[in-house]
């Protein structure tokens, strides 16, 4: 598995797309030890890339070319499963395992779309939300505006969870200071959310709009 090291390398290297890279935000449990620039010492499987609903179409592009350093497989594409929308792709650049899910901010609500592979699933989840910044916050790195999960979003996500691993990223987050107002907000709104799921059956032959 990547290291901490590998990872920074890839966003870095997806942050510099022109004219797409500030349209993705990096989601999952090495944020946090990115932003402070301290290693995690663990492994990290991969790391979520959301991307603009409109932006989609050029990281798809971009992924499918060998020399940018992806292995894309198209199995690996929701567009060839037939189903009812795009629900993202997942694929190696550089030896890192990123899954790129696309999603939207609008009326007060974060929709991210993505799908599993190894369960046959996929679907959105809606956050309700009173400030983007919330969600999501904005760094330079390598000269490049680059935006990340927060770190409050992330301590609230990983508290439903508490695995080994999330009970170290929590820790980190606390050692390192939040804001707890915001904190208090996104606990709120993910206790909140709406998860719409379905089995790649399902969503082949449904027309609605999930």
């Amino acid at each position: 598995m990547p290291k901490l090291d590998d990872i920074m390398n890839v966003v870095q290297k997806l942050a510099s797309i022109e004219g797409v890279g500030e349209h993705l935000c990096f989601f999952g449990g090495s944020v946090p030890y990115m932003l402070h620039g301290i290693d995690s010492n663990r492994e990290h499987s991969d790391i979520d890339v959301l991307v603009g609903e409109s932006y989609m179409s050029a990281i798809r592009e971009w992924a499918q070319d060998e020399q940018n350093g992806c292995h894309y497989n198209s199995d690996l594409d929701s567009l060839n499963l037939g189903l009812n929308d795009d629900y993202g792709f997942k694929v190696y650049i550089d030896g890192v395992y990123v899954e790129f899910e696309p999603s939207v901010a609008q009326n007060g609500v974060f929709v991210r779309k993505s799908f599993s592979p190894n369960r046959g699933l996929a679907g959105r989840e809606e956050i309700p939300f009173e400030n983007i910044e919330d969600i999501m916050t904005s760094v330079n790195i390598g000269g490049a505006q680059t935006f990340f999960q927060s770190v409050e979003m992330i301590k609230a996500g990983k508290e439903q969870y508490r695995r080994e691993k999330d009970l170290q990223d929590i820790a980190f987050i606390e050692s390192q200071g939040y804001d707890t107002e915001r904190y208090a907000r996104v606990k709120q709104a993910l206790e909140s959310k709406k998860e719409i799921i379905g089995s790649y059956a399902e969503l082949q032959t449904s027309t609605q709009d999930m």
